[in-house]
């Protein structure tokens, strides 16, 4: 990059690499001998990534955020006389896209898709 015209700054550069183990080593250095910071979990567009790749991080705090939205609209989605088309409504206006935001960066494994069915089972009971 160098070569270039650019400099990074290694001060406030971290880096991550992603395996199996999570045990991987990056020997990543500066110009003047520095070596990059390496770490074990980043939050990107609001998806935590992790050393060892699985996504179970980022779904968790999905459903945290999710049910932090249920108790914003419990008055309208517990309310006897309110209609069951609104209910769904607002389900699939507010909860839903709560719950589901970011899966495009996400490698789904079978437990993360068992919690991701399960909290919206419990929404909808």
């Amino acid at each position: 990059m160098e070569q270039g015209g650019l400099q990074v700054n290694m001060s406030t550069t971290e880096g991550m690499v992603s395996s199996r183990t999570g045990r991987e080593e990056m020997n990543l250095r500066s110009g003047d001998g520095r070596r990059n910071q390496q770490i074990t979990e980043f939050k990107y567009l609001g998806s935590v990534f992790t050393a060892k790749g699985g996504t179970e991080k980022a779904v968790r705090q999905r459903v945290k955020e999710v049910w932090k939205k249920w108790k914003d609209v419990t008055g309208v989605v517990l309310d006897k006389k309110s209609p069951l088309k609104l209910k769904t409504k607002v389900y699939k206006t507010v909860l839903r896209p709560v719950l589901i935001y970011g899966e495009e960066t996400w490698a789904l494994r079978r437990k993360e898709a068992n919690l991701l069915e399960r909290t919206e089972m419990r929404m909808i009971r």
